[in-house]
């Protein structure tokens, strides 16, 4: 069932990995003999398509299981829809903008998909309150014990997090959403708008995971733009990301430890954001 895979397709920081125990899942018998052959003393990670995620070591021991799923999705009436857990954000928002529903347009920029979204509590940021389960009715799940589907109020979550972090062999299967009429027309097109901002704000200039710390000083990161180490860089045009144009993750990790050193030197909180898989 798992076996070992070499690779850097894993994570969007691009870095190069030899995954000793790795297996896709298709299916629900596939869930069910990943669950059954893994070794319970070493973490299991459930992988989307890997856009927050960083890989600490050359060898990756734990369990890594990634979302092969069919990219499904069904109107259940105008404004409910149920998308497999494989499908990316953007295809729910295409199908939102074209029947003029409110959505999480501002996701459009983030290359994740809703498995991945709903495990992280996606959303626009604290100041906005707004999060990916403002549309969420229930969400299917695999688990050991078989299969549940949870209101989203029985799904516990925070800024960053759900509970779904906390159950590693919870397998995300799909999501029921219901999105509400827009009262008015779209004056302009919403994932353009948002598209074009994010080019505008964030730094494509090479591969990196989005926001690294889900809470940090302001001035402490802002001092930091521009410092490299080993290929890896805090970008010069957005605080808070790390670019990445090295196979190995050590230069990220330094920048890193770096930052959070430098936190608590001057009694300031920071938390991350990205997960880190050993």
């Amino acid at each position: 069932m798992y076996k070992t895979l070499v690779t850097n397709r894993l994570s969007w920081f691009r870095t190069e990995h030899k995954f000793l125990n790795f297996t896709e899942i298709s299916n629900r018998q596939d869930y069910e003999k990943a669950i059954s052959n893994r070794d319970s003393s070493s973490p299991m990670v459930m992988l989307g398509n890997g856009s927050n995620c960083l890989f600490a070591r050359k060898k990756v021991k734990s369990f890594v299981v990634k979302n092969k799923l069919p990219k499904e999705y069904t109107w259940q009436g105008e404004d409910t829809l149920w998308v497999s857990s494989s499908v990316p954000l953007m295809l729910v928002l295409k199908e939102c903008s074209k029947k003029s529903l409110d959505s999480f347009y501002y996701l459009s920029s983030v290359p994740a998909t809703v498995g991945g979204a709903i495990a992280m509590n996606a959303g626009r940021g604290p100041r906005h309150n707004k999060t990916i389960f403002d549309f969420v009715t229930h969400v299917d799940i695999w688990t050991p014990d078989g299969l549940i589907s949870l209101k989203k109020e029985e799904i516990e979550r925070g800024y960053r997090h759900t509970a779904f972090l906390d159950h590693p062999d919870w397998f995300i299967a799909g999501v029921l959403f219901e999105f509400p009429a827009q009262p008015e027309p779209f004056a302009v097109n919403p994932i353009a708008e948002r598209v074009k901002y994010s080019q505008e704000v964030q730094d494509h200039s090479g591969p990196n995971c989005g926001s690294v710390f889900k809470s940090f000083d302001r001035r402490i990161l802002g001092r930091l733009r521009g410092i490299g180490c080993l290929g890896a860089v805090f970008s010069r045009k957005t605080t808070n990301w790390i670019t990445n144009r090295s196979s190995s993750t050590l230069g990220i990790r330094l920048l890193i430890r770096f930052a959070s050193l430098l936190h608590f030197v001057l009694r300031k909180k920071c938390e991350i954001e990205i997960r880190i898989v050993e």
